[in-house]
């Protein structure tokens, strides 16, 4: 038996011995098949205790699962604000407190050097031995984009390292570097999350340039995607962290869970309650995951406490919540030019987004409440195919307060980001060190630009 299987426990030795028989290269015939099953069967069967007591102390260990942290749903009381004066005070309060906390921090040229070296980085391991593969799988990297994830990474591992020295594997280069190769992978998935994005959804745009599967066809742009996919979960294997194995695989798979949500459409049964929970659900598998995923396993990396790791978690959570509806928002206000795709290409491809989900709840002078959630919800189910859906869902968002609310709702998870970002203790000058202060200024400059 192979060496490191003799080093495990006796259940889990059975498991291994189980599918190393399972993958030998030899013909089996159907009586040894049947024992490898019932071999297989009776060692997981014996260590259901074990994996039930795995599972507890994992869900204990804010995983993502199925029971979402309380965070994710911030914005549901918002359905029964119908102060539009309200909602623009919350969202400009928040705004305000965001650069005073700041105080002059520039995100982007904190960690210029660091992003410098995670972009060359990429590109490279995004190589392929086949040079069309190549060709397609660093087709989108190339094009300078947000880079947010890379930089949300980079600044909560420097806040993180400057406010606890102590925690850091101080002087350990190589836990420095497994953290730019967590940025990396990072922004890798994205991508490959982009492209077959693209695929499914027919988008003739990405980041102001062709679309890949336009470029080349579908096929390759799925074989781009699928080959970042491969590289960065090699990368994640090489990291040397159970743990960050667990978290980015769950993180994979919430992209895949939350476009299977959008798929199938958000109609929740027709209540406005409910299509607005299935939306931010679909919002947080989608986009707020691996940021989360992503600035945790940072800080598992980095050896700091859970406590911080819990921290790092919430930060990205609230980051990516935030990101994406507003993201949803320039979708409705912003052109075509700025956007770097059609206006209002999301409505245009049946997906309904925050600012249709809130108009549903209707408003103070325009149609009751009940009239307008009936009409927003025969709009999802049709997923706006009908003939003037679109021209529909477009005067039902302007005439209520689908767009005040969702300016709101940005607006509580960069309240909630602000409050994690002040519980990080002050440096020797009392003030919050210069990383934390460029997260805030990174979240304001997320939530307030013109540009996709």
């Amino acid at each position: 038996m192979h060496r490191a299987v003799q080093t495990l426990p006796r259940a889990a030795r059975h498991i291994c011995r189980a599918h190393l028989y399972a993958h030998r290269r030899t013909f089996l015939n159907p009586a040894l098949q049947y024992l490898r099953k019932t071999v297989l069967k009776s060692a997981l069967s014996s260590n259901l205790s074990l994996v039930s007591e795995l599972k507890q102390r994992l869900g204990q260990k804010y995983l993502l699962n199925e029971n979402l942290h309380e965070s994710v749903f911030l914005s549901k009381p918002l359905l029964e604000v119908s102060d539009e004066v309200a909602l623009q005070r919350l969202t400009e309060e928040v705004f305000q407190d965001l650069e005073a906390f700041a105080d002059g921090a520039d995100p982007f040229a904190l960690a210029q050097e660091d992003i410098k070296v995670v972009s060359f980085e990429m590109l490279d391991l995004a190589k392929s031995v086949y040079p069309e593969v190549s060709e397609v799988s660093r087709y989108l990297l190339q094009i300078p984009g947000k880079r947010v994830r890379p930089l949300l990474c980079v600044l909560v591992n420097r806040a993180m390292e400057r406010a606890y020295p102590d925690q850091f594997r101080e002087g350990d280069n190589g836990a420095r570097l497994l953290q730019f190769r967590l940025a990396e992978l990072a922004e890798m998935i994205h991508t490959a999350s982009l492209m077959h994005d693209d695929v499914i959804d027919a988008a003739d745009k990405r980041r102001g340039v062709e679309a890949a599967h336009r470029v080349f066809d579908n096929k390759k742009a799925i074989l781009g995607g699928d080959f970042l996919l491969a590289r960065a979960c090699r990368m994640v294997a090489g990291l040397g962290s159970l743990e960050t194995c667990q978290r980015i695989s769950n993180a994979v798979e919430s992209l895949a869970r939350g476009e299977l949500v959008q798929f199938q459409g958000l109609t929740g049964g027709g209540s406005v309650n409910q299509m607005l929970e299935v939306y931010l659900q679909k919002t947080f598998y989608k986009t707020a995951a691996l940021m989360a995923e992503s600035v945790c396993c940072g800080a598992i990396l980095g050896g700091y406490e859970e406590t911080n790791q819990k921290w790092a978690f919430e930060v990205g959570s609230n980051f990516g919540m935030a990101f994406q509806l507003y993201d949803d928002l320039l979708d409705m206000t912003s052109s075509a030019e700025k956007l770097g795709k059609p206006a209002m290409s999301d409505l245009a491809a049946g997906v309904a987004t925050a600012p249709l989900i809130f108009s549903a709840a209707g408003s103070q002078t325009g149609s009751s409440g009940r009239e307008t959630e009936r009409e927003v919800a025969g709009l999802v189910s049709r997923k706006l195919r009908g003939e003037g859906d679109l021209q529909k869902a477009a005067q039902l968002i302007e005439g209520g307060l689908g767009l005040q609310r969702t300016r709101a709702a940005v607006g509580l998870h960069c309240r909630r980001t602000l409050d994690l970002l002040k519980e990080v203790p002050p440096g020797h000058d009392g003030r919050p060190n210069v990383f934390v202060r460029g997260l805030a200024a990174l979240l304001l400059h997320t939530v307030t630009r013109t540009k996709g």
